[in-house]
């Protein structure tokens, strides 16, 4: 929940991938390279959280 609260997002984007429009509203302002970075921080997340289900 802590992951959550931090990016701003809910835990069913965390557990399901569902991509609320803010999300991209929080990468404005990034350059490339750091959208690539949160966005790969973001998969690799969800990719865990899925393992405990």
């Amino acid at each position: 929940m802590l992951v959550a609260e931090f990016y701003h997002v809910s835990l069913d984007y965390l557990v399901y991938g569902e991509k609320p429009e803010y999300i991209s509203s929080l990468l404005n302002g990034l350059t490339e390279k750091q959208k690539c970075i949160v966005l790969n921080n973001m998969a690799n997340l969800v990719e865990n959280l899925r393992e405990f289900q």
